[in-house]
């Protein structure tokens, strides 16, 4: 079965006004990316961290009346201008006698990397203090929910792929805060461009005289322009940087962009389970390139192996099939530094079923999907890589557990 391809309108920090208001942040809520660990934290204080080594909580003691077991999930980052992955700190709606420590692993240790929560209305809220260490970032709460560090200031799109002479836009935005009052030094925000910096320096892999053959750049105050050379630059992705100095932060701002539209060629990884015993596991190699009318890559090669096991009341089932993955099973819609996609190929497959009373032959023919079309947002490499890892994500009565690593090749 062919897969038709779909426009996703995706949401962006920022906005066509000139000078915008600021305005509360409200978002969806954050997907699971992976189980949750939890550990029983005694009365008397204890530490937790994350299973990514991310985020770590210390709870001194007394902040707990009793024993509690306290809980770490991973989600998707819905917060503007959010960095890495958010987490989901549990249980639900816990509360402090006295703050606790949660400390965020992170290599930018600079005074634009903010940490924010999320409400149970889904507000965003920044805290004021916030403590930076070599590579880390700390605050105190007396509350759980939904938590992400963020940057003040970026450079969007943060990734951009392009065609050879094909131009893009450049905007610095403010991702700051607004200060609303000094009840817990929360602070409400969302990113918008920023039209203060009126000389800013825009450089193109570091250099503000780059050679021709790695594009040109036209800028005026928080907006740059990069066309792209007429041919593939040595250097891939090309590197368009500025550096600003403001609210007290002092940070290079940096969008990598690649030209020519390379072939991405890699594997993907899946399992769906449904609730009545029945798992479809497939193992793909594939390769996709760039296709101008649809604005999208989409498969031209590739293999799959696909392995269906169903579990009854009485009997079990077995069965194995391949297939060649031919042009336009599977896609990636890109926008900005956000990806969807999807994949499925009709293979047949073979096996036994075996019941009670004896084993007998299993055949099906089906369209299997390769590549499940899981809610994002899914963030692009630097380098311009697709690479992904989820765990136990529900779609409708399914539920999926998948990785997959896609990286350019030469053209």
């Amino acid at each position: 079965m062919k897969l038709v391809l779909c426009a996703c309108l995706l949401a962006a920090c920022g906005t066509s006004d000139p000078a915008p208001a600021l305005k509360v942040a409200v978002t969806p809520m954050g997907t699971p990316l992976g189980d949750p660990i939890e550990m029983l934290i005694p009365a008397s204080g204890g530490s937790m961290t994350s299973a990514d080594g991310a985020v770590r909580i210390d709870v001194p003691a007394g902040a707990l009346a009793v024993d509690t077991t306290l809980t770490i999930q991973p989600i998707t980052n819905e917060a503007p201008g959010g960095t890495g992955t958010a987490y989901r700190l549990g249980p639900d709606g816990q509360t402090f006698a006295t703050p606790v420590t949660l400390t965020f692993a992170t290599d930018d240790a600079s005074s634009n990397l903010g940490v924010t929560y999320q409400d149970a209305t889904a507000q965003w809220h920044a805290l004021k203090q916030v403590t930076h260490g070599a590579q880390s970032a700390s605050v105190q709460t007396l509350h759980f929910s939904d938590w992400s560090t963020f940057m003040g200031f970026q450079l969007l799109p943060h990734y951009k792929a392009v065609k050879t002479g094909e131009s893009v836009e450049l905007n610095v935005v403010d991702c700051q805060t607004k200060d609303v009052g000094d009840d817990l030094a929360e602070l409400q925000y969302e990113c918008i461009p920023d039209p203060g910096f009126l000389d800013l320096k825009w450089l193109i892999n570091g250099s503000d005289n780059p050679p021709a053959s790695a594009g040109t750049i036209s800028f005026g105050g928080d907006t740059a322009t990069y066309t792209a050379p007429t041919q593939r630059p040595a250097t891939n992705p090309v590197a368009v940087s500025t550096h600003i100095t403001s609210h007290g932060a002092s940070v290079t701002l940096v969008s990598n962009i690649t030209v020519g539209q390379p072939p991405l060629e890699g594997t993907i990884m899946a399992v769906e389970t449904d609730l009545v015993g029945y798992t479809v596991t497939t193992e793909t190699s594939v390769r996709l390139e760039y296709d101008d009318t649809f604005m999208a890559y989409v498969s031209t090669s590739g293999h799959v192996k696909v392995t269906v096991d169903i579990e009854g009341l009485s009997c079990v089932s077995h069965g194995v099939g391949e297939a060649d993955i031919s042009r336009m099973d599977g896609y990636s819609i890109l926008e900005d530094d956000n990806y969807v996609f999807g994949g499925a190929t009709t293979t047949a497959v073979s096996g036994t079923t075996t019941c009670s009373n004896g084993t007998t032959p299993y055949t099906a023919t089906d369209s299997y999907q390769w590549w499940p079309a899981l809610p994002g947002p899914f963030k692009l490499q630097t380098d311009g890589s697709m690479v992904g890892d989820v765990t136990d994500s529900p779609i409708g009565e399914q539920s999926v557990t998948m990785s997959w690593s896609l990286h350019p090749v030469e053209m």
